[in-house]
């Protein structure tokens, strides 16, 4: 009987699976990053690995976008896991973001003055994005007679002595709702 030699015994890289959930959410001001990654080594077995997106703006994902998605609207993104010493790099399917209106907030500081014998406007509002970022928008004052803004509703600023109550609002564009202080 003769001797066996010594063979070789090689393992090469193994394939992963990385899969990229749709994600769904509210304009912020700031760039909407992919959904959910799960990543699994060939075996099945639940791996965490490094990714890297890229967004699209159609649904094959075949024109690209520059960075992130920040505006309402409907994008698409990859992921690409980074190799390792026992996984290759792989892509994921191409997941749909969408994109909705945010609201902003509105804040409107209270005032007191004297008696000028002209009209008096309330201090000028101000609004930030979702993502607390400065957002330039339009108001429209509303002033009341009652703490409830409820009552003797104008847009008219007050000139007599008096306590007066004013709603700051802003009307919806094309990233934000409505909004109101």
């Amino acid at each position: 009987a003769g001797a066996s030699g010594c063979i070789a015994h090689t393992i090469t890289q193994g394939t992963p699976t990385v899969s990229l959930a749709d994600k769904s959410t509210t304009y912020t001001g700031s760039g909407i990053g992919a959904g959910t990654v799960t990543s699994k080594l060939p075996n099945g077995t639940a791996t965490t690995l490094t990714t890297t997106p890229k967004y699209y703006s159609d649904s094959s994902c075949a024109t690209a976008l520059s960075s992130a998605p920040v505006n309402v609207g409907t994008y698409y993104a990859k992921v690409t896991s980074t190799a390792t010493t026992n996984l290759k790099a792989v892509t994921s399917n191409c997941a749909k973001i969408t994109i909705t209106k945010g609201t902003p907030t509105v804040s409107l500081t209270a005032k007191s003055t004297t008696y000028t014998g002209s009209a008096i406007a309330a201090n000028a509002a101000s609004a930030k994005n979702p993502n607390g970022g400065a957002v330039t928008l339009t108001y429209t004052y509303t002033y009341y007679t009652n703490n409830a803004c409820s009552s003797g509703a104008t847009t008219t600023a007050p000139t007599n002595v008096g306590t007066y109550y004013v709603k700051a609002t802003t009307a919806a564009t094309t990233n934000l709702n409505a909004g109101a202080s």
